[in-house]
């Protein structure tokens, strides 16, 4: 039997920029030095001041559980020995809200509020966004 491969995000622009920089550990976001804001997803400028010149910074990668789903069925193959599985809606303590699935974690236990930490996961050679439960 062949294995059916995963979709994975795009690799280039600032999105192949993000997987890179997240491949470190560590969680960056684009900044607006025009606006002082965050942006999320990656973009080619800021949405609000239409700004180039976007800087990463990295964030402290810890947050809350905004909100989840947990998905019983999956949509594609190559996810159906991974259900149930959860992906959250993490609100990071710098404010932004990221989406990433949440690992080591029943999905029966899943609980508003509950403090996340990143704990980036690598497919096919690509950082994907990962939770754990509890603070670093």
């Amino acid at each position: 039997m062949t294995a059916i491969e995963r979709p994975l995000p795009v690799q280039e622009g600032p999105v192949g920029r993000f997987h890179e920089l997240l491949s470190t550990g560590a969680l960056h976001l684009q900044w607006c030095e025009a606006c002082a804001r965050w942006l999320y997803p990656a973009r080619e400028q800021c949405g609000a001041s239409a700004d180039h010149e976007l800087v990463w910074r990295a964030t402290s990668g810890r947050g809350r559980l905004f909100s989840w789903t947990t998905t019983h069925q999956a949509l594609h193959p190559a996810f159906a020995p991974e259900v149930p599985y959860v992906t959250a809606l993490v609100e990071l303590d710098e404010g932004p809200r990221i989406v990433g699935r949440l690992v080591g974690v029943d999905p029966g236990s899943v609980a508003l509020n509950r403090p996340v930490r990143l704990e980036p996961t690598t497919v096919a050679g690509v950082a994907i966004v990962s939770w754990s439960v509890g603070s670093p």
